[in-house]
């Protein structure tokens, strides 16, 4: 087993350091790719976003294989947090909101 210092994608968001941002959207669009790569094996979630997203000193991303369920009810899909199961759409819509809430000044062009 590998053991590596590792933060949260919450975390490596609160650092403010030259290329933070640059690092933070890369390690948002790695855990995107680990994501996409689950649901093609038919693998879904259910529970995304930034505090089970990990990212090492060397930028090596992973998702969380048991996530709570406590820290994602604020980027849960509308139909998740009516009772629905969650489903690949439903990850989806927990990236895109997750990406959102991380770096809004990156995609208003800020």
């Amino acid at each position: 087993m590998l053991w590596t210092r590792a933060r949260t994608l919450r975390a490596l968001a609160d650092v403010e350091r030259d290329g933070a941002r640059a690092a933070l959207v890369t390690a948002t669009l790695a855990a995107g790719r680990c994501l996409a790569d689950g649901h093609r094996r038919a693998v879904v979630y259910g529970a995304f976003c930034a505090e089970h997203v990990r990212v090492d000193d060397h930028g090596r991303v992973w998702l969380q294989p048991r996530p709570s369920q406590a820290a994602a009810w604020r980027c849960a899909a509308p139909e998740v947090l009516h009772g629905a199961a969650p489903d690949a759409a439903a990850d989806q819509y927990s990236f895109a909101a997750t990406a959102l809430e991380l770096w809004p000044s990156t995609i208003a062009g800020r």
